[in-house]
């Protein structure tokens, strides 16, 4: 029988952060924040997470790993889940969903398909869901980052948003603005569809979680959290030209019907 890990895909700027901190911070998850099999960098380097963050590894394992020499990515999942379940903790992996649906800088053609999960479902049983938010304001925080602003336009975007939302309603998803608007409710949902216990005080816990990537502030309009607090998150209001640009897009409105979203 294959162990069981849960993973949670969500593209950049999405509210992937939030969500995962929330889940993150339940007791008794250990979560490896925007891993993907295509690179063992830092600071996605799963072993490294897994120690710094988890206290997963002993000393021993470390001393086997750096005598060892080498280890594929593969088996370094394989080895935390081994001492993930041996702890008694449950294996939340937030896959890095933007090198497979955005890739830029770092992807020059990104797959389309959630190679994380391809490959795990190999050696484990997967739980999964993705989270997603409206195109429109996905892009307009997308674009805000240094890395990405410039280098992408909005066809392609939507092209791999699209992509993903193909998978999103096959597997199951959480809209973020729904998440904002009753976190709890949507929490449970999330944990129930992982298979992970749901901790009630994630409400109280997950604005001091620091054990995760990609925790970029975001200031302005649609911000949503305030004070530590979860705020319901606003639609932003586009200009009427990239309002067009979008409406022109093949791959915008089967993407947002996907999704339940309205113009």
């Amino acid at each position: 029988m294959k162990t069981q890990i849960s993973i949670i895909h969500n593209m950049a700027r999405s509210g992937g952060t939030l969500i995962s901190k929330c889940l993150g911070c339940m007791q008794d998850i250990a979560m490896l924040s925007e891993i993907h099999p295509l690179t063992f960098a830092e600071p996605f380097n799963p072993l490294t997470q897994a120690i710094k963050y988890h206290n997963l590894l002993s000393d021993k394992d470390i001393e086997a790993l750096k005598a060892r020499g080498t280890i594929n990515w593969e088996q370094a999942i394989r080895l935390i889940a081994r001492r993930a379940k041996g702890q008694n903790k449950h294996l939340l992996i937030r896959d890095w969903s933007h090198l497979d649906f955005t890739g830029t800088p770092w992807i020059d053609n990104p797959s389309y398909q959630l190679n994380t999960a391809n490959v795990l479902k190999q050696y484990f049983d997967l739980k999964q869901i993705t989270t997603v938010r409206h195109p429109i304001d996905q892009w307009l925080s997308l674009e805000k980052l240094g890395l990405i602003n410039g280098k992408i336009n909005i066809p392609t975007f939507l092209k791999g948003y699209l992509a993903f939302a193909e998978h999103a309603k096959t597997i199951g998803f959480v809209r973020f603005e729904d998440f904002t608007n009753e976190p709890n409710k949507y929490a449970k949902i999330l944990c129930q569809a992982l298979d992970i216990p749901f901790d009630a005080e994630f409400i109280n816990k997950w604005s001091s979680y620091t054990n995760i990537t990609g925790d970029v502030s975001s200031n302005g309009p649609g911000r949503a959290t305030l004070s530590n607090k979860i705020r319901p998150l606003k639609r932003r209001d586009p200009s009427s030209e990239l309002l067009q640009t979008f409406k022109r897009c093949p791959h915008f409105e089967p993407a947002i019907k996907l999704l339940n979203y309205s113009i």
